[in-house]
């Protein structure tokens, strides 16, 4: 029995021994192979991938508990703080050139002022954001939530980049944004495109333009705070792009020169700036092409006011000879 029994224990002991080889033998292979994995990786997939653990919606912000945090507020507070009037003027409308010389594309216009109620808060605020390198948007509403929400955009628009080697489209950059309205719908979000006051109550439109390039040539797009995306050809938004549209609809053209695409662009934020109280500070123009943008002009507006007088010979208004 003792013999057995040592025999036994011999052949447990081989079995043992021979299975810590094997386990030792595929840690050393693994790690090998991770080390070799790591080695020879692509550095930017794993930027991407690392980045891809990083929420891009915060989840974590505290909010009332009730269904539509929006209405909750506006219906149980007095408006004063919540509900603080905003004003902007924003457009952007695609022309093809009418020359050879003339490039067309996507010409956007914007003013620079930011306004808290009645009070001017800023007027050096610019007013596009470049989501990538031939996709441009325009912000209309608070600035913190524009700001914030337009570059985790530009953020997976360079990310799209990095992983698939080409640009996003213009319909796939607005797809995400609309999804992104609509996963916050009634949260409050400030993204307003005009503000207008019927019967003593506050009614918000809310929205931005997105414009850029495609592989098919060139898309602008609207969206709205209710998740509503539109495509055209010529959009504004703000509380002067009502003043903006009559100059827009009256002497917009199809087919323009560089140069007339850029004067209409900037007497519409003129006329704008100059009826609407919301909107000033400084014109800012940019061309969108192929190729990328560029910023053609940055006038103040006031002196944009004066100069386009001039040019149509009528006498300002001097308060004293009223």
């Amino acid at each position: 029995m003792n013999d057995k029994s040592q025999i036994v224990k011999s052949l447990l002991l081989i079995v043992v021994l021979h299975l810590r080889a094997v386990l030792l033998s595929f840690k050393m292979a693994l790690a090998s192979w991770t080390e070799s994995a790591n080695m020879f990786c692509d550095e930017t997939e794993k930027l991407i991938r690392d980045d891809c653990n990083i929420s891009c919606f915060p989840r974590s912000i505290q909010i009332a508990p009730v269904p539509n945090v929006e209405r909750f507020v506006f219906e149980n507070l007095t408006g004063t703080k919540m509900q603080m009037m905003k004003g902007t003027t924003t457009l952007a409308f695609i022309y093809k050139g009418k020359t050879a010389a003339d490039r067309g594309g996507i010409m956007f216009a914007v003013d620079s002022r930011a306004s808290s109620g009645k009070y001017i808060s800023s007027s050096t605020v610019m007013k596009v954001i470049p989501l990538s390198g031939r996709i441009l948007s325009t912000l209309a509403g608070g600035a913190a939530d524009c700001q914030f929400w337009l570059r985790v955009i530009s953020k997976i628009c360079k990310l799209y980049e990095l992983r698939y080697k080409c640009e996003i489209s213009v319909a796939a950059a607005t797809k995400t944004l609309q999804n992104i309205i609509l996963e916050y719908l009634g949260y409050g979000l400030s993204m307003v495109s005009a503000i207008f006051v019927l019967l003593s109550r506050i009614i918000e439109k809310k929205g931005m333009i997105v414009g850029g390039f495609n592989h098919d040539g060139p898309a602008l797009y609207f969206l709205d705070s209710e998740g509503t995306r539109k495509k055209s050809h010529l959009f504004s938004c703000g509380s002067g792009s009502l003043n903006a549209y009559g100059i827009l609809d009256t002497f917009y053209k199809p087919s323009m020169t560089d140069d007339e695409a850029k004067d209409l662009a900037r007497r519409a934020i003129m006329h704008a700036t100059y009826r609407d109280i919301g909107s000033g500070g400084q014109c800012s123009v940019f061309h969108l092409q192929p190729g990328g943008y560029k910023l053609e002009s940055q006038t103040d507006v006031s002196d944009m006011y004066h100069s386009f007088m001039e040019e149509m010979k009528r006498p300002f208004y001097d308060p004293s000879r009223a």
